[in-house]
């Protein structure tokens, strides 16, 4: 059984989500098709402002005392389009976080900062 046997490695620093399966060996479970996301905004390349924002978008989702966000999907009938169904909301999430408001930008171009 050694020969089978993988050393840990932690991930790497662009591997940040942290995906969970359910699986129910061979046996049908509604629950299966589940699939949990968990992540860190800190881990994320975005500045403290664009954090805070991820962190409002995320709402409830947001845990303040492990500092972690953590969303599931389970409408689709496969684990796999369930996983990219949460991969693509953490992406418009991002993306969203990094909009700046139009006042900011204003304001910026002005040559004022706040």
């Amino acid at each position: 059984m050694k020969e089978y046997a993988k050393k840990f490695e932690p991930p790497k620093g662009d591997e940040v989500l942290r995906f969970r399966y359910t699986s129910y060996l061979g046996e049908f479970h509604p629950a299966e098709k589940k699939i949990v996301v968990q992540f860190c905004p800190s881990d994320l390349e975005l500045t403290a402002a664009e954090q805070l924002k991820l962190k409002k978008l995320a709402g409830p989702r947001y845990n303040p005392e492990t500092e972690t966000i953590k969303m599931s999907c389970e409408m689709f009938e496969h684990q796999a389009q369930n996983k990219r169904y949460l991969g693509d909301l953490i992406a418009k999430l991002i993306t969203e976080a990094k909009v700046r408001p139009a006042a900011e930008v204003a304001l910026t171009s002005a040559g004022i900062s706040y």
